[in-house]
């Protein structure tokens, strides 16, 4: 057969249960004949659903059981005899992420049946545009992500922010400020450039950053052609007809918290619409809109995001 590189996620599978049980994966000295290889002997424990067998007298893994199970079933993913079941190794990182940020995503967070409230949704908003201030002017090369969405924020025990999957994401080299891809990120949140062969820059991630910040503030997914109500199918536009219109109290209606905190709202939903310009050039940098979101500089009245679309 070929070798691919299916061949190192199967040799990390066998490691990662050697890491679980404190074990080698081969022991024929061992006087417990189930445990001579590590591989069976995990596969029968975590079936037979004893999987405390595999740590035993370990406290803390032994408090943190589905913890365990979670990393045990990633692990059984890997050793699967067939290359074709096994994940790639992007997949397995994405999995091991998951694990330790108990949260999930933020798309799970935001449209769920519970509302999160309004405190944890801007500590959210501004930690996301922290984490890609970092991506863009704090790396030792630029780093363009391409495809921030909820489904790419991941949410730890504290709801802090973490940026994941970088499957689109460009490198730029040192003194490159702009790239050119003919890979298109996610329909919702792709900033018009995407559509007018134009050079990639920072700025799409910028746009897309602030759709984002409309469905955290307002809990409402991007697009939603189920809506019964057509001016909220497409977010960005209805955002903008609310805060034109100076009703900005319908973007988050019944949520009191938010409609008591309305400076902040209206200044979230302020940067938000800048993000979300036509115009690349008239979108804040990153860390610009992290000083707006956290009031250390003026945010300015924005125009119409759209001048262009709507005079076609």
């Amino acid at each position: 057969m070929l070798i691919t590189a299916k061949v190192d996620v199967y040799s990390y599978g066998v490691m990662l249960l050697e890491i679980i049980c404190c074990q080698r994966s081969v022991d024929m000295e061992t006087m417990e004949e189930e445990k001579a290889i590590l591989t069976d002997w995990a596969y029968d424990c975590y079936r037979e659903g004893r999987l405390e067998s595999l740590v035993k007298y370990d406290v803390e893994a032994l408090d943190d059981c589905k913890k365990v199970e979670r990393f045990v079933m990633v692990a059984i993913w890997c050793i699967q005899e067939d290359p074709s079941l096994r994940p790639t190794m992007r997949r397995f990182l994405h999995a091991l992420t998951l694990i330790f940020l108990s949260n999930g995503t933020l798309a799970s967070f935001l449209f769920g049946d519970l509302k999160p409230s309004w405190y944890q949704r801007i500590q959210i908003a501004i930690g996301i545009a922290r984490g890609l201030l970092y991506l863009h002017e704090e790396c030792s090369s630029q780093i363009i992500h391409c495809d921030i969405k909820p489904q790419n924020i991941l949410l730890d025990d504290y709801y802090n922010a973490q940026i994941s999957d970088f499957g689109l994401a460009k490198r730029l080299i040192m003194d490159q400020s702009k790239t050119h891809t003919n890979i298109i990120g996610t329909k919702g949140y792709v900033a018009p450039e995407w559509f007018r062969n134009m050079p990639i820059t920072a700025k799409v991630d910028v746009y897309s950053y602030g759709v984002v910040l409309l469905e955290i503030i307002c809990c409402q997914r991007s697009v939603d052609m189920e809506t019964m109500e057509e001016e909220k199918a497409i977010l960005t536009d209805w955002a903008y007809d609310c805060y034109q219109e100076g009703r900005l109290e319908s973007l988050v209606t019944y949520d009191v918290e938010a409609l008591e905190d309305w400076k902040k709202l209206e200044r979230f939903v302020m940067v938000a619409i800048w993000c979300i310009q036509e115009d690349q050039s008239l979108r804040p940098t990153m860390r610009r809109a992290a000083q707006m979101l956290e009031g250390v500089v003026e945010v300015l009245f924005p125009p119409c995001p759209y001048p262009y679309s709507k005079s076609g």
